[in-house]
């Protein structure tokens, strides 16, 4: 599974002897992402996990599935097709849980991820923001220390 860690550094001296100390920590690029940002976010340079997508995806899911439930149940129990209610109710709950996640996952797709958001406003402050995505529970302890070990005055996981 894909765990994501934050770290904001005072300096960014701290921050590339971390990246160092885990490079030879031989995570290895399929296991380990890392990405440097100062001054700023790097837009580009985001991945996946480290948008607000899947937090979109789920919102969308529950109240898509919610929403189509009801509206199920309101059809069903007006007769408005020849089939029952729960049926009508499980049919839209499951069309309302498709639809509701795609849009909110499209659109957190675009949004940066709210921990990375909140640390992302110390780079104006001159902090170095070092995010990591790792592979599994072993990397991400590994990676935490690290980050722990050189000075890190925030670590976050999403």
């Amino acid at each position: 599974m894909t765990h994501v860690i934050y770290a904001l550094f005072n300096a960014e001296d701290a921050a590339r002897a971390a990246v160092q100390d885990i490079e030879q920590a031989h995570l290895g690029n399929d296991v380990c992402h890392l990405v440097l940002h100062r001054d700023r976010l790097n837009h580009a340079d985001l991945r996946q996990s480290e948008t607000d997508s899947r937090r979109g995806a789920l919102l969308g899911l529950v109240f898509g599935a919610l929403g189509g439930a009801v509206l199920g149940g309101v059809l069903g129990a007006l007769r408005f097709f020849p089939i029952g209610i729960v049926s009508m109710a499980a049919f839209l709950a499951v069309l309302g849980a498709i639809f509701g996640t795609l849009g909110p996952l499209l659109y957190g797709t675009g949004m940066t991820d709210l921990h990375l958001n909140k640390l992302s406003r110390a780079l104006k402050r001159g902090g170095i923001l070092l995010t990591a995505e790792v592979e599994g529970m072993l990397a991400e302890a590994q990676v935490a220390q690290i980050f722990t070990k050189h000075g890190a005055i925030e670590t976050t996981r999403a």
